[in-house]
């Protein structure tokens, strides 16, 4: 005869020894202590790439900086050669209206100037006066003033003017500043 045994079989309970229960809890430590890494890592990263884009973009904004920077120190440049070429058209600036003003203010009484031309940097003043010493102090006047040097008496007559007798003289003196205009060399043809 057969016996067939309808009963439930009795399952052996499954046990976990300490060695296995040991292995799946650091297994789940490490588990643990992995992601922990790994979200530190991802957070680092994070971090370091907007700390790149944020440099990227001030390094960007420095180099328009950079650019204005030096497009101001061309300016500058520019500007600062204009001012040295007014600086030195200015100290050059030695105009007839200056010089004239001069003149006139020194020119004593019973001084009269007929003529004044200038041929580069040679100044020629002509005129009459009444006495030789006002010829003389007026030449001393000219001597002190900043604009001529080499104040010379090239020539002076007595001649009658409405019946009054009176000294024509005649002063050349440099201007200074000026250079002598040099001639132009003309190239000779051949013979």
């Amino acid at each position: 005869m057969i016996k067939i045994n309808l009963l439930p079989r009795k399952k052996k309970a499954v046990t976990i020894g300490l060695d296995q229960s040991i292995g799946i809890i650091s297994l789940i430590v490490l588990l643990g202590v992995g992601i922990f890494f790994y979200a530190q890592c991802k957070s680092k990263i994070s971090n370091l790439q907007n700390q790149i884009t944020t440099t990227k973009v001030q390094i960007e904004n420095s180099k328009i900086e950079v650019e204005k920077i030096n497009k101001l120190k061309k300016d500058k440049k520019k500007l600062e050669k204009k001012l040295g070429l007014i600086k030195d058209m200015k100290s050059r600036q030695k105009g007839p209206s200056n010089l004239l003003n001069d003149i006139a203010k020194i020119i004593p009484e019973n001084v009269w100037l007929t003529s004044l031309s200038a041929k580069g940097p040679r100044l020629s003043l002509e005129g009459m006066s009444l006495t030789a010493n006002t010829i003389a102090h007026f030449m001393r006047k000219l001597e002190h003033t900043a604009d001529l040097q080499q104040i010379e008496l090239d020539k002076i007559t007595q001649t009658t003017v409405a019946d009054k007798k009176v000294k024509k003289f005649k002063i050349t003196c440099n201007i200074k500043g000026l250079k002598p205009k040099q001639p132009k060399n003309k190239k000779k043809g051949k013979s």
